[in-house]
């Protein structure tokens, strides 16, 4: 695979680093953070995991943002038995709402393209109190035979404990893309800048592409 360069990819790359750092200090992640999410062929995994001190509740949730060519026949969900069973879980790509949406779903997440939900229906809540806990793994298979692998965002929610107050986070997952779009809008403030990337070769509307397959 061809690493594709330019100042503002590597930006965005650090930034998101940083971000990751920040974010896996709680909340539900895709294990290995930046980048994480192994990929077979056509198929994705994201293991997800529960950080120390921290409960899931009912109606929390990990949702992977563009997910292109997505196959939903492909979806599943294999839980940690020793923790749940598929059906405390609801995977699904028809859009909810959560308590608090995390991050800037205008400028992170491409309507066009569609979205992976995977919420907690389950009534007992599940205690990471001694250590990280393993919730599961979610696959998924785009239907594309030519893609590009970008770091794209997921969020996700839980609760702390103690306190048991609303703890989000807001990190990236590798998913595939197209590299003939479509791509994600620039926010109407970002328009101002463009003359001073546009001399660095152009810039994707779509963020965080890192690879080429």
């Amino acid at each position: 695979m061809k690493l594709l360069k330019g100042f503002s990819m590597l930006a965005a790359v650090a930034a998101g680093v940083l971000m990751a750092g920040a974010a896996r200090a709680n909340s539900i992640h895709v294990t290995n953070g930046l980048g994480a999410g192994t990929n077979s062929g056509s198929t994705f995994a994201y293991a997800l995991e529960l950080t120390f001190a921290n409960t899931v509740q009912t109606g929390d949730f990990w949702t992977l943002y563009d997910f292109q060519g997505l196959d939903v026949s492909s979806l599943a969900f294999a839980p940690n038995l020793s923790v749940t069973t598929s059906a405390d879980w609801l995977l699904t790509t028809t859009p909810f709402t959560p308590g608090i949406l995390v991050g800037n779903q205008l400028t992170e997440d491409n309507g066009a393209l569609p979205n992976i939900y995977l919420v907690y229906t389950g009534t007992t809540p599940i205690s990471a109190t001694v250590a990280n806990v393993a919730l599961g793994t979610v696959t998924a298979t785009t239907t594309m035979t030519s893609f590009s692998l970008v770091a794209d965002t997921y969020v996700g929610q839980d609760h702390t404990t103690p306190g048991n107050s609303i703890d989000q986070n807001h990190d990236n997952a590798i998913v595939p893309f197209s590299i003939n779009g479509p791509f994600l809008p620039l926010p109407a403030s970002a328009w101002g800048g463009m003359a001073l990337f546009g001399v660095l070769g152009g810039v994707r509307l779509k963020r965080r592409l890192i690879s080429v397959a």
